[in-house]
């Protein structure tokens, strides 16, 4: 490398040192914020006994029904897998003699660290959510919370759950179900309430009507919607402070032009993915929420649209696992 390319590269980190100091801030508040809440789960589980904690244990599956959130992605690379586990898994009685070796193949294929990363950050949005809805499951959702540090994910009861939950909803979705078209259920989409800022910037009934579009993310490509690690770095410009992760100037200028056409492209990509798999009976309520979701783009400021403000949080999400 020549002299001039050396300086070149020095000029161009120079440049960008403020942008990543300001990054490093919000990095660093965010893994406070994670500590802090592995701190409240720690504390929510010390001195139950040995009963109450396998009681907690037991309504795993209660908590998995109950929040579609805690998924795995990406079942589709590991189809062989998937359908190894169904193969030894009964509905109505349960495992079958070889469950335990293809639970442990199809843990080992997509059962990665950024997987048990994700799920993590998926209990903490679910433990708001249960502290006011269902306290009686806080203790099931701080221990799965702490068992994804400290147990193999072969033998961990709540990834065991997870992976059962994900593995037939794709197998599902993925039209090898024999009996018939399947039915996406939106139901917990249509729970979800709206912002202070959605309802104050387009009025009550229209934020009920968008609060849902964030589920559609569950359906998109997460490498064409999630924000490139360069463009958050831009983000970082302004100063961090409590809530400023969702700043107006920070998704105005992430939501260019471009993006927004990509993203667009994405949604109509997944309807008609979705048409050419399904009759359209099935998919009427997803069709509603994908059609709101482009609405949304054309009606909604980006700083209040739900479903960016969702994939912005998950870029994040992405950005903290990958950095050393």
């Amino acid at each position: 490398m020549n002299q001039g390319t050396l300086t070149k590269k020095k000029r161009q980190v120079s440049r960008l040192s403020p942008q990543l100091t300001a990054m490093d801030a919000r990095i660093s508040e965010l893994r406070r914020v994670e500590r802090r809440m592995d701190g409240l789960f720690q504390q929510v589980i010390e001195g139950l006994g040995e009963e109450e904690l396998l009681r907690s244990s037991r309504q795993f599956d209660v908590l998995v029904s109950e929040f579609p959130d805690l998924r795995l992605d990406s079942l589709d690379r590991h189809a062989h897998e998937v359908r190894a586990l169904l193969a030894h898994l009964d509905p109505e009685s349960g495992p079958l003699p070889g469950f335990g070796e293809a639970m442990a193949c199809l843990c080992k294929a997509c059962v990665t660290p950024q997987a048990i990363h994700g799920l993590r950050s998926r209990l903490y949005t679910v433990a708001a959510r249960v502290a006011e809805s269902s306290p009686d499951l806080l203790h099931a959702v701080a221990l799965a919370s702490i068992s994804l540090k400290t147990l193999d994910p072969a033998h961990n009861p709540f990834i065991e759950m997870v992976v059962c939950a994900s593995a037939m909803e794709w197998f599902i979705f993925s039209d090898l179900e024999p009996q018939g078209p399947p039915y996406l259920d939106v139901s917990t989409w249509l729970a979800a309430q709206p912002s202070a800022a959605l309802v104050a910037a387009v009025g009550e009934g229209q934020a009920y009507r968008y609060a849902s579009i964030p589920g559609v993310f569950s359906l998109l490509d997460q490498r064409r919607v999630l924000f490139e690690p360069h463009r958050l770095a831009q983000s970082a410009r302004a100063p961090f402070r409590a809530g400023s992760l969702l700043d107006r100037r920070v998704l105005d200028e992430l939501v260019d032009r471009q993006y927004e056409a990509l993203l667009r492209a994405e949604i109509e990509r997944v309807q008609e993915a979705l048409r050419r798999r399904h009759p359209a009976k099935a998919i009427a309520d997803v069709e509603m929420m994908t059609g709101r979701a482009l609405e949304a783009l054309d009606e909604l400021p980006p700083h209040v649209n739900p479903l960016l403000q969702a994939i912005f949080v998950q870029s994040w999400v992405r950005y903290l696992h990958e950095t050393p």
